[in-house]
């Protein structure tokens, strides 16, 4: 239990300051994934988000505030955006784009109220967890979850080979999305809960948007654009899930779930004939799309593009709320992006670095990033204290890692 503390910060400060410090804890932690930085594919992400935040911020400002003098008000908005984790994905590009973020593009007061905005959504969105900080994405309020319970759900045990071939479906879909979107994959992937409902619980897997034939016309009949699966788990199989969306299971997924419900496009599936049907189509444009990746691998300004792409159409519901076509930007970012690509200065891989050191200068790079000036006496002191609440926590706990202690010790701020 993480006992409260007494705190001089306002409600706004202390989303902000959360969402810079957690940023800041899943860059170092997405690094040391990569072999602290050496092995992203097809390239660092500083090189493509250097690229296109000064872009994209931009835009997702203006569309926002679009959105808002059409009388959207926050639950609209994040209805358009449907997934949390699309904006824990945004908002790692603050970190590594301070040169491009030029004051005609996006002034200090913008910048201030955008990352206000992404941490009121994410509030929201998350249902009071903005952080994943009980280490759950609450993407579903309590009204939704109870209303399961009515639900009649696929058993397992009496369909092992339907699940078999769902769980592969559901590698494919990784690997796809991957492809589509690179190391931001889950800006397409959306897992979400775990949830409890009395001696179960329930956890979500979701994929969004995957018929993206605004980019590549060959996926124009990809069988479905939403995925969505609803697994039942025993209670004591731990599943946690972090602020980007990345998970963890004490078991392996398809080795846990006990039941679910399939839906494509809001359509159940319910036969393993239709699912095998199904899988064997989505494999295709799979194929497909890693073929045309493979054959552009060491085409730099191709790669570029398609990562540029994928920031944007993600942001499509929002264009389309407005009535503007997403790619009207994309010619004027791929131009940006031709002309300074090699300006860009990958950053020295952490090294010895520890999770503290690293979060501490990314905190105060997002902030300097934002607000155009160094961290005060109030940023320092959050800083501070939550390295001591962390500190504190790990010692009491020290099966729980370094950078889980980093973003739990925010409950008690």
């Amino acid at each position: 239990m993480v006992k409260q503390e007494k705190s001089m910060l306002s409600k706004n400060e202390k989303l902000v300051y959360g969402l810079l410090w957690t940023t800041g804890v899943l860059i170092y932690d997405t690094d040391m994934q990569h072999g602290d930085g050496r092995v992203y594919w097809p390239f660092h992400p500083v090189l493509l988000n250097s690229l296109t935040a000064p872009f994209l911020f931009s835009e997702f400002y203006r569309l926002l505030k679009r959105l808002e003098k059409a009388g959207f008000n926050d639950s609209k908005i994040a209805e358009l955006l449907v997934s949390p984790t699309k904006i824990a994905t945004y908002q790692y590009l603050w970190s590594s784009t301070g040169r491009f973020l030029r004051q005609k593009t996006l002034p200090r007061y913008k910048k201030i109220w955008l990352v206000k905005k992404f941490a009121k959504l994410l509030n929201l969105m998350r249902n009071g967890e903005p952080f994943c900080e009980n280490f759950r994405n609450l993407a579903w309020n309590k009204s939704k979850i109870g209303a399961l319970k009515k639900k009649r759900f696929f058993s397992k045990e009496k369909n092992k080979n339907f699940f078999k071939l769902l769980s592969e479906l559901g590698m494919n879909l990784v690997m796809y999305s991957e492809l589509l979107n690179y190391y931001f994959l889950d800006l397409s992937r959306f897992y979400h809960g775990p949830y409890f409902i009395n001696d179960k619980q329930i956890f979500v897997k979701e994929f969004l948007n995957l018929r993206e034939d605004d980019r590549y016309d060959f996926l124009r009949n990809f069988p479905f654009d939403h995925f969505q699966e609803i697994g039942v788990y025993p209670k004591d199989v731990e599943i946690k899930v972090f602020f980007m969306g990345h998970t963890h299971i004490s078991k392996s997924f398809p080795e846990a779930i006990e039941r679910c419900i399939l839906k494509l496009d809001g359509k159940r599936i319910k036969d393993t004939k239709s699912l095998e049907e199904i899988l064997k189509k989505v494999k295709k444009y799979y194929q497909e799309l890693a073929k045309l990746i493979k054959k552009n691998e060491k085409n730099q300004d191709f790669l570029i593009r398609n990562g540029i792409e994928a920031f944007f159409y993600h942001l499509k519901p929002l264009y389309e709320a407005v009535g503007e076509d997403w790619k009207k930007i994309l010619p004027e970012v791929y131009k940006f992006a031709k002309e300074n690509k090699n300006k860009i200065k990958i950053p020295r891989p952490w090294g010895n670095w520890d999770v503290y050191k690293a979060t501490k200068f990314l905190f105060k790079q997002q902030w300097r990033v934002i607000n155009e000036r160094p961290v005060g006496k109030r940023e320092i002191a959050f800083v501070k204290k939550v390295e001591k609440l962390s500190k504190d926590l790990y010692k009491k706990e020290p099966s729980t890692t370094k950078s889980y202690s980093l973003v739990k010790a925010l409950r008690a701020i």
